[in-house]
């Protein structure tokens, strides 16, 4: 009659196995882990007041030069009225892997818009105008996507390329 007191205990402990047992088995997958690394580069230009605050400014004061199969934002003229406190100028993403993987990639500009970019995107927000030609105000964040994207150790891509004179191409 001692080994009763024991069955109580081992009972519930096979409980509990049966009940985690789908969570360990066949339910849904953990991480994996790839070794896709991933570098973002870019500048944020943003003017300062006389008081340090910053500054109202218009973005459009750079080069309007860029290759014609860069996509833009509504239209190229879209930046000429918009003004904002801070500019994200030249963002570039790296992506490589020591073998083959498919991978999607969201970019966000917090209450801001992303304006110009290659290689065409699968989404990009918001979709609709901005009605009121700021930044400053309150407005959905910004962003853009691109699904399914192949990044491969020997994928040789042909980028396109203009015949024109162009500083863009100068590292081609």
């Amino acid at each position: 009659m001692r080994r009763k007191p024991l069955l109580l205990p081992l009972y519930t402990l096979l409980t509990c196995c049966f009940a985690l047992l789908p969570h360990t088995l066949g339910g849904e997958p953990g991480p994996v882990y790839s070794r896709l690394t991933a570098h973002e580069w870019g500048t944020f230009t943003s003017i300062a007041d006389s008081t340090g605050r910053a500054a109202q400014w218009s973005p459009l004061t750079g080069s309007t030069d860029l290759p014609a199969f860069v996509e833009h934002f509504q239209n190229a003229g879209f930046k000429l009225g918009l003004r904002g406190t801070v500019r994200m100028e030249t963002p570039v993403l790296y992506l490589y892997d020591s073998r083959e993987e498919t991978v999607s990639v969201k970019v966000a500009f917090s209450k801001g818009v992303i304006t110009e970019w290659y290689p065409h995107a699968s989404r990009v927000e918001p979709a609709a105008n901005i009605f009121d030609g700021t930044l400053y105000q309150p407005h959905a964040d910004g962003s853009i996507a691109w699904d399914s994207l192949i990044v491969s150790p020997s994928l040789r891509a042909e980028f396109p390329r203009e015949n024109l004179d162009n500083h863009y191409y100068a590292a081609a």
